[in-house]
């Protein structure tokens, strides 16, 4: 008898235990784009990983963005953060007001490339006759 309570107690305390409070898995991430001098010029490239980082993150997660440059960082340097709600529906217009601050803040950074391709900007003209020039191996 005494075995049979001892296992129960067992038991239920071990259920008990299961019954606690779920641990979020919630991710956080924040990105600081420099856009002094020459690393505006990368600029398209952050673009494109907020814009991957948007695709993978979930509800409940959180995203922000800010620029960072020669001056003090403040809260004026923030571009967009949010936290995205657990409904999907509502997650996702969440996503697309982030896109469209993110695109905004990005045409208005001075020395950006215009051109959105980096193959195009790294290819020679076609018809280009002008060779790289050749390495000093010695």
């Amino acid at each position: 008898m005494k075995k049979s309570i001892l296992a129960t107690s067992i038991l239920l305390g071990a259920l008990g235990l299961g019954c606690g409070e779920p641990t979020s898995h919630a991710k956080a991430v924040y990105l600081l784009l420099d856009t002094s001098g020459t690393y505006s010029k990368e600029i398209k490239k952050a673009q494109n990983i907020a814009n991957y980082l948007l695709g993978t993150l979930n509800g409940g997660d959180s995203l922000g963005l800010a620029r960072i440059d020669s001056a003090s960082f403040s809260e004026g340097d923030i571009v967009s953060k949010m936290t995205f709600d657990a409904r999907p529906s509502v997650s996702n217009q969440q996503k697309r007001a982030f896109r469209k601050n993110v695109d905004k803040f990005v045409t208005g950074v001075k020395g950006a490339p215009t051109r959105t391709s980096p193959v195009e900007c790294s290819r020679p003209p076609s018809g280009s006759t002008k060779r790289a020039p050749a390495r000093n191996t010695s």
